[in-house]
């Protein structure tokens, strides 16, 4: 299965299969530089990098077969 995790930064489509969890496909939005530090099997995490200090971090642990997304976002200091 395929699940969505979105941020303001830009979306990630995840796959779930068999109990392992990978990055599908990442979609940033304009100005924002994807980034990602795990992929699997257990859990993913990645990170979009835009201008200053603004960015997001999204991070997703399979638990029991289910998705458990965290989505953080930054913006810069005005």
């Amino acid at each position: 299965s395929f699940q969505t995790i979105t941020s303001t930064c830009g979306d990630v489509v995840v796959s779930i299969d068999a109990g392992t969890v990978h990055i599908a496909t990442i979609t940033a939005r304009p100005g924002f530089e994807p980034s990602v530090s795990d992929d699997g099997p257990t859990s993913i995490e990645m990170t979009f990098s835009g201008e200053g200090d603004v960015k997001c971090e999204l991070h997703a642990e399979l638990k029991s077969g289910e998705l458990d997304v965290e989505v953080q976002s930054s913006e810069a200091e005005p």
